[in-house]
């Protein structure tokens, strides 16, 4: 994707390919985006996983299988017992494969936890994070549930992720150039693989991101893919029986709705509410229905989507992160406006509504005290701290977070609220962002899916904002809207600092992760 924000894209109507093309830039200076660029496809590799599980499913009631016998109601404790545990008890006994499948096991996205070397370090990690929600009450995206998905698949068939996903489904489809991971990319398709980028909007430039690597990625979002390839298998969607599917059991399981996703006042320009079934969001486009599911990661953002009443489908994909899923909605809805006949007048400006998004996030950014803590003193009236900031450094960890080691350091370059955020393309500093000149603690944690640097901010007595940024070496725009989380430390009654408090997951409300201090 070049400047303009220009996507691949592929399309199908009245189950025929009319069109299918690359707009813009793989890679600068002069690599052109064709139809077989690669690009990440995010979350959209969560539909694989879901097909996968239900191949098992079907595999199981084999004669002669040497599967246990699967169901989409099977407890995932009895498959991965030693492995699987909730915080909750009920959940971890109760959590079914189709709990998994559908975001309802009540554990949130902890993105900031991701940093274990193997799918079964991610399923174990599990114990340690906090949920926030009954099992099957709420619906609640996260990640970690198709990594473990994808733990299972490995477990039981005793082939990787990968490999598993290229032979039961890619390779029946002829889909020869998607790929499981990055190094296969690489390894197999360098030619064809686009670089990933995020849009620099102090330098008004693009730059450059590495890519991502990560296990985490396995089940929710490894796949690397074009919009060629995903032609085929939006066809073979519309299709209503995919060839990789023994039966038709198991396609009409992948389509069936399960769970709410949301409740608002107003949809528009959707005709009612999302529905999720297993990696497919289902809902009304001005009375036709869509199927579709989107995906982002560090430096790509798709689309997908296909109305089988229609014969409709279509995928976009792009090498931009924020700006890529931007411009995959816009062409999105373009296509799908024209589809249905949606006069002009009354088609939804999506660059307007995603530059809306943006500014608005800066806003808070820059409110982010008063938003925080309304009835925190003015900066000129704040509690001082109960000890010498120096006293307040030092190893603070939490079992499933891991760890945090605090330096004091003077207006530290990756700063995201300092000096360092304009060129972030964060929001502009503050009267109190600009005191960053000062001494102030910071921790640059490098262990994680997506490093990141933590500067806290003091606002009044044990009070601090903890601001999120990417460090020098690894540039990306992941925290470029994040407004930063309420943090605090608490002092015991011997004068010495016992934990900081960090709402790092913005499902837990008032509550917060408990970082203990360490060697104290």
């Amino acid at each position: 994707m070049g400047a303009g924000r220009k996507p691949a894209v592929a399309r199908y109507q009245d189950t025929l390919l009319t069109k299918k093309q690359g707009y813009g830039k793989a890679g600068f200076p002069s690599k052109n985006a064709t139809p077989e660029t690669l690009y990440y496809v995010g979350s959209t590799t969560k539909s694989f996983t879901a097909a996968s599980i239900l191949l098992l499913v079907e595999d199981s009631r084999r004669n002669g299988s040497n599967l246990p016998r699967l169901e989409l109601t099977t407890p995932v404790s009895s498959i991965i017992r030693d492995e699987f545990v909730l915080p909750d008890t009920y959940a971890t006994a109760k959590a079914t494969l189709e709990d998994l499948l559908t975001h309802r096991t009540g554990m949130p996205r902890h993105d900031l936890s991701y940093g274990e070397s193997t799918l079964r370090g991610y399923v174990e990690n599990l114990r340690h994070l906090p949920m926030t929600a009954d099992l099957r009450t709420t619906w609640q995206y996260c990640n970690m549930m198709y990594t473990t998905l994808a733990y299972i698949i490995e477990k039981l068939t005793s082939t990787s992720y990968p490999e598993f996903v290229r032979t039961r489904i890619l390779a029946p489809l002829s889909m020869a150039n998607t790929f499981g991971d990055v190094d296969d990319a690489l390894a197999r398709a360098p030619h064809h693989l686009s670089t990933p980028y995020y849009w620099d909007n102090a330098t008004k430039s693009f730059v450059e991101e590495p890519y991502l690597r990560s296990n985490v990625l396995y089940g929710a979002g490894n796949i690397l893919s074009s919009v060629s390839d995903y032609a085929k298998y939006l066809h073979a969607l519309l299709a209503r029986r995919p060839n990789f599917f023994p039966s038709q059991q198991g396609f009409s399981e992948l389509r069936k709705a399960r769970m709410l996703e949301a409740v608002e006042e107003d949809y528009a320009p959707w005709s009612g509410p999302p529905l999720y079934g297993l990696a497919w969001t289902r809902q009304s486009y001005r009375g036709l229905e869509l199927f579709s599911h989107n995906g982002a990661v560090t430096g790509y953002g798709a689309s997908m989507a296909y109305a089988p009443k229609a014969g409709w489908a279509v995928a976009v994909m792009a090498n931009t992160e924020m700006a890529g899923n931007a411009a995959a909605d816009r062409v999105l809805y373009a296509l799908l406006d024209g589809l249905v006949g949606t006069p002009v007048a009354e088609r939804k400006d999506w660059v307007k509504h995603y530059d809306g998004l943006v500014e608005e996030a800066r806003r808070k950014q820059r409110r982010a005290r008063a938003i925080l803590y309304p009835d925190a003193p003015g900066a000129h009236e704040a509690l001082p701290l109960r000890l010498p900031l120096q006293r307040y450094a030092g190893r603070y960890a939490h079992p499933g977070y891991g760890e945090l080691v605090f330096d004091v350091v003077d207006g530290h370059a990756a700063s995201p609220f300092g000096h360092g955020q304009q060129a972030s393309g964060q929001a502009e500093r503050t009267e109190t962002a600009q005191k960053t000149t000062e001494k102030h603690l910071h921790a640059s944690v490098s262990d994680k899916t997506w490093e990141y640097e933590l500067c806290l901010e003091h606002v009044s007595g044990e009070f601090f904002m903890a601001w999120t940024g990417p460090p020098p070496h690894r540039p990306n725009a992941l925290f470029m809207t994040d407004m930063p989380k309420k943090a605090a430390f608490q002092v015991g009654v011997s004068g010495k600092v016992e934990r900081l408090l960090v709402a790092f997951e913005p499902k837990m409300g008032d509550e917060m992760i408990i970082f203990e201090r360490m060697g104290v």
